[in-house]
């Protein structure tokens, strides 16, 4: 069911059209066959849009719309009115539908804030410049158009950008900001992986990449006991230099995840490796460890987040 029109009744700022009846008045209400006066009329149908913009908006602090929509008391600023003196800590800010063009950085830096569009098609056309949100818990829902590199940058624990057919050319996140969107992401940059930084994307249909899609390799810290973090360390090598050591349970096993490890032996060769419980192998036979120098052994595990099935290759010489 499609959404009635809210009311529009009269500009705020009318002072000539608009009157408060007096608190008296208001306690006792019309009377019967009273004639109220027209600009104490104006005044409840005044109040009555202001509440239901207000409830539309779950009270939105600050109800952002185009020029026009301001002068006819539907908004209460247009885009380029946003800064940090406006929108104060926890703030809601509503966009009404229609495009909203920004003419200048929209740079706000307050923790706790929200910036929603009435409805997904409430579009940010960005243009040359920027939207730059640093803090804990931001979120931005909107449309964002014209875009260009790093037009959307996200900074500070817990800042997130929620986007709804975001059409972008780049977004930029740093330290543990989370950007997520289901439209077009042609283009990201993560400044600081090691902040745990995230790019999430959905897509309703495949997606064919053009170009190369890789993880780094990192390099496994060698002891009795070997330490695996798979969040960090999707693809991994280890050398052995001992004469026996164990790969210890991993952590941060997701199902479905895919992993890789490269176990190398040293100058001298002959190391043995164990594994622990949660690596399982076909007919439950493990790989053997090649033995010359040098020589390693790659092992390609698939897990189900409990367990790590694994098949090895080697030796690699």
């Amino acid at each position: 069911m499609a959404k009635p029109d809210l009311i529009k009744w009269a500009n705020d700022d009318a002072a000539a059209k608009i009157t408060a009846p007096t608190s008296t008045k208001k306690l006792a209400g019309f009377l019967y066959l009273e004639k109220p006066a027209f600009q104490h009329v104006n005044w409840l149908f005044n109040q009555l849009w202001k509440w239901l913009l207000g409830l539309q908006g779950n009270y939105a602090d600050i109800v952002v719309g185009t020029s026009t929509q301001v002068t006819n008391n539907e908004a209460t600023h247009v885009i380029g009115d946003l800064d940090n003196t406006l929108v104060v800590a926890g703030s809601r800010v509503l966009f009404l539908e229609g495009t909203h063009t920004l003419t200048a950085n929209l740079a706000l830096s307050n923790a706790d804030l929200t910036l929603e569009g009435e409805n997904p098609e409430t579009i940010i056309d960005v243009s040359t410049f920027q939207i730059l949100l640093t803090g804990a818990r931001q979120q931005l829902k909107a449309r964002v158009t014209n875009a260009g590199a790093n037009d959307i940058q996200l900074s500070g624990a817990g800042s997130h950008f929620d986007g709804i057919n975001v059409d972008i050319a780049s977004v930029q996140v740093t330290a543990g900001a989370t950007a997520r969107t289901s439209g077009v992401l042609s283009g990201v940059k993560i400044s600081d992986s090691t902040n745990g930084d995230n790019i999430l994307m959905s897509r309703k249909s495949p997606e064919n990449f053009t170009g190369q899609k890789n993880f780094a390799t990192a390099t496994l810290t060698y002891g009795v006991n070997i330490s695996w973090n798979l969040d960090t360390q999707q693809v991994a090598k280890v050398t052995l230099t001992g004469a026996t050591a164990q790969l210890d349970n991993p952590t941060n096993m997701v199902d479905g995840g895919t992993y890789s490890i490269k176990i190398i032996q040293d100058g001298t060769g002959g190391r043995a490796i164990t594994y622990g419980t949660a690596y399982k192998f076909p007919n439950g036979v493990k790989p053997n460890m090649p033995q010359g120098i040098g020589e390693y052994l790659r092992i390609n595990f698939e897990s189900d987040g409990t367990v790590m099935d694994g098949v090895g290759q080697g030796p690699f010489s």
